[in-house]
């Protein structure tokens, strides 16, 4: 009996550990499944938002494309017909069919006239001479490889508008007009509120809490939202987030260059989101 008790004890021994290394096993098991399926999770809602930014960006597509045709066909009815400066605006104020946009004709001084009625039944008059327009002046003295290039889609960052003073972007092309005698240069715009498309650029039900905005390949807007602060995604990451500027122009480059399309930083109020591009 004697030499049955350290067979007992080494058997409770063995036992003992034998369950502490399967209840270690299920605790690493259980930790590894919680991060894949953390992972899949977060994987499926990059998935899920990359796709939301992706049908944006299709809706968008199709709607410069729309803006773009309906402008070239603008300037060359109103070419053919040899309008004046302000048959070309009676026919433009007649003509849209979305009411909710500005055809406004800005000649190389930075002044014109909208296309819609002011208080007193005349053309609103306009001017983008303030420097807050200075992105403006190669729109309005466009160079002779800009007015050779009517295939391009032409459209201006988020801005001030002065007819409305809300927050607009402009589809644009170039409108030569006469005055009987001699031929000018016009920039034709058809201006949109920003606040328009915000649709655009929403989860919907699914994702709620999406907010987005369109960028060019600096991270300009082109249209923005209340979401989002200043007129630059990479300095809103600056702003909000401590970087240094190298930081800033490194994110910048890798979005420009193709090598990263998701960032990890906090919006304005200081909560944690991931930024899909």
């Amino acid at each position: 009996m004697s030499k049955q008790k350290p067979f007992k004890l080494h058997s409770t021994f063995y036992i003992a550990g034998g369950n502490l290394l399967l209840i270690a096993g299920m605790v690493v098991s259980l930790y590894f499944y919680t991060q894949m399926y953390h992972d899949s999770i977060r994987k499926q809602n990059l998935d899920d938002i990359g796709n939301i930014t992706e049908s944006s960006a299709t809706v968008a597509s199709n709607f410069f494309t729309n803006e773009k045709t309906r402008l070239n066909d603008n300037i060359a009815y109103i070419e053919h017909c040899g309008f004046t400066y302000d048959q070309a605006l009676e026919h433009l104020h007649y003509s849209k069919s979305n009411t909710k946009a500005i055809y406004e004709i800005i000649g190389a001084n930075k002044k014109g006239k909208a296309a819609s009625f002011d208080a007193n039944g005349k053309y609103q008059s306009l001017s983008y001479t303030d420097s807050s327009y200075d992105s403006f002046s190669t729109i309005f003295n466009p160079s002779a490889a800009d007015l050779a290039a009517t295939g391009n889609l032409r459209g201006s960052l988020e801005f001030t508008d002065g007819y409305t003073a809300l927050s607009s972007f402009a589809i644009y092309g170039y409108l030569p007009l006469s005055d009987g005698t001699s031929t000018a240069t016009y920039t034709l715009m058809i201006v949109h509120e920003s606040s328009e498309f915000s649709s655009f650029f929403s989860g919907g039900a699914s994702y709620p809490s999406i907010k987005g905005t369109l960028i060019n390949s600096n991270g300009d807007y082109l249209i923005g939202t209340a979401n989002f602060k200043g007129e630059n995604l990479f300095k809103y990451f600056y702003s909000f987030n401590g970087l240094s500027m190298a930081q800033r122009n490194a994110d910048q480059e890798a979005f420009s260059s193709g090598k990263q399309n998701v960032y990890y930083y906090k919006d304005a109020t200081g909560v944690d989101c991931v930024f899909v591009i």
